[in-house]
C-alpha cells in the first residue's frame, strides 16, 4: 500500500522475527492491536502520557512477519544442517524433529514474495511438502533463475 500515516500507539512488545524487528502495539487510530516494522518508522516521538497496558489477543503476536495477506497452511521439510536458522524463524510448536534429523515445520504463511524469498533463502536445504500451489510457484522461480545462468 505504501501509505504514510501518523499513529499514536501504546507499545506492547519488541519482537525479532525473520531477521527483522517489529513493534507490537495497540493503535489508537485503528482501536486495535497492530504490528509495526521498525525499519518503516520514519519519525518517532515519545510523549509523557501514561497508559494502562491492554490485554493483547493471543493470536496477535503469532501473526508477526507474515504480512497482512491471507495466510495459507504450509508444510516444509528442512535438512538438519539449517536447524539453528529454522529455530530462529519458526516457533517450537510449529516444528517437529524427524528420525532422520530433518525438521518438519507446519505454519501459516502468506503466499507472496516475502514467503518465496524466505523459502529460497534455505537453498537446497528445504522442500515444500504442502501446498502444491506454493511448490509449483517455487519451481517456476527456480526454473527462471536457472535460465539466467545457462
Amino acid at each position: 500500500k505504501n501509505l504514510v500515516s501518523t499513529r499514536q500507539i501504546e507499545p506492547m512488545s519488541l519482537i525479532f522475527k525473520g531477521y527483522t524487528w517489529y513493534l507490537y502495539a495497540y493503535c489508537l487510530l485503528k482501536s486495535d492491536f497492530r504490528v509495526f516494522r521498525l525499519s518503516r518508522i520514519k519519525a518517532l516521538q515519545i510523549d509523557s502520557d501514561h497508559f494502562i497496558r491492554r490485554q493483547a489477543p493471543s493470536s496477535g503476536i503469532s501473526a508477526l512477519s507474515k504480512g497482512q495477506d491471507d495466510l495459507t497452511t504450509v508444510t516444509l521439510k528442512f535438512t538438519s544442517q539449517v536447524r539453528s536458522k529454522v529455530e530462529d524463524i519458526f516457533s517450537e510448536d510449529e516444528m517437529s524433529i524427524l528420525e532422520t534429523g530433518d525438521i518438519l515445520v507446519t505454519t501459516s504463511l502468506p503466499e507472496n514474495d516475502w514467503c518465496i524469498s524466505l523459502i529460497l533463502s534455505f537453498g537446497e536445504n528445504v522442500e515444500i511438502l504442502q501446498p502444491d500451489s506454493l511448490r509449483q510457484e517455487i519451481q517456476s522461480k527456480i526454473q527462471a533463475m536457472y535460465k539466467k545462468y545457462l
